[in-house]
């Protein structure tokens, strides 16, 4: 069932794509909290502006999946919808781990697909629509690539020339 995507495997893929990033790319780790402060930030503005709700239809608890997806509905409540969070986390992870060279192909092809499966398990269990999902689409990866300039730049000494001020020597 795509419930146990959304509730189980969200956790292990943080910790995969964390572990992986710190490890092996400092800046890709970096990147990647940046990105989920700003994205939270913007997404928290978005809240407050532009809130959204979903109605939902009663759900009948008969089964061991309709009685997870009954606590899930408990406990994310369908308020705050646009863009999706759970979906820009899984877009940053895809992004995150293609950008790190160092990890096998195989983590790669399995954290895409798994990030896609939790995309389509928001949807498919009613937490969201495809307009949060696309929302999440085209916020993400600009976050990221402005953030991959930004250290970029750092590095090339024009970022420090032009906003930090030169650290006094006694």
């Amino acid at each position: 069932d795509s419930i146990v995507l959304e509730a189980d495997i969200d956790p292990e893929i943080i910790k995969t794509v964390l572990d992986y990033s710190k490890k092996y790319n400092k800046k890709v780790f970096d990147r990647y909290i940046v990105t989920c402060l700003i994205y939270a930030l913007f997404e928290g503005i978005i809240f407050i502006l532009l809130p959204t709700t979903m109605t939902r239809e009663p759900l009948v608890v008969d089964s061991i999946s309709t009685w997870i997806i009954n606590i899930i509905y408990k406990v994310d409540t369908p308020v705050n919808l646009f863009p999706s969070a759970h979906c820009a986390l899984a877009i940053l992870f895809i992004i995150s781990t293609l950008d790190v060279k160092e990890i096998k192909k195989e983590y790669k092809i399995l954290i895409t697909i798994t990030s896609v499966l939790i995309m389509l398990s928001t949807v498919f269990i009613k937490q969201h629509v495809i307009v949060d999902v696309l929302g999440a689409f085209i916020i993400v990866p600009m976050y990221y690539i402005i953030r991959k300039k930004k250290i970029n730049l750092e590095e090339s000494g024009i970022y420090a020339k032009i906003f930090c001020q030169k650290k006094r020597t006694k």
